[in-house]
């Protein structure tokens, strides 16, 4: 039986190159057709089991990663809108320390324009003043 079998390549789709022993009358019309085949390469089709349960797994894998991304995404979108309402109201602290620098600024300057006044210019100019008895 051997002696008369034939090595073909399968040539469907599902099975594509996978090599298998068949009667030399395989697949010929009745009858003498004959069914008998073994399969040389049967690691081939265990391979793509694998690799169909692989790719099953990275799909799923890539279908948890996605929904991730969209929540990472939606939880980034939140987190600015914080970050633009928290710099604006640095932005208005800052402003108001500013105005509040400015206004010491001005109470010393007048502070120290008049103790300018009382003590440079009016002091020496009491010295020349005569009491009155």
């Amino acid at each position: 039986m051997w002696d008369t079998s034939t090595y073909k390549n399968f040539k469907t789709e599902a099975n594509r190159g996978t090599r298998f022993l068949g009667c030399i009358n395989y697949k010929q019309p009745s009858p003498s057709g004959c069914d008998f085949f073994f399969w040389i390469d049967p690691k081939r089709d265990m391979q793509k089991e694998l690799l169909e349960a692989d790719n099953n797994d990275m799909r799923r894998k890539i279908s948890i990663l996605t929904k991730e991304v969209e929540e990472i995404t939606r939880e980034n979108k939140v987190l600015r809108k914080k970050n633009e309402k928290l710099t604006k109201k640095l932005q208005e602290a800052e402003a108001q320390v500013f105005d509040y620098k400015m206004k010491w600024l001005i109470i010393l300057v007048v502070c120290i324009v008049v103790w300018f006044l009382t003590n440079v210019v009016a002091v020496p100019n009491m010295r020349n003043l005569k009491y009155l008895p």
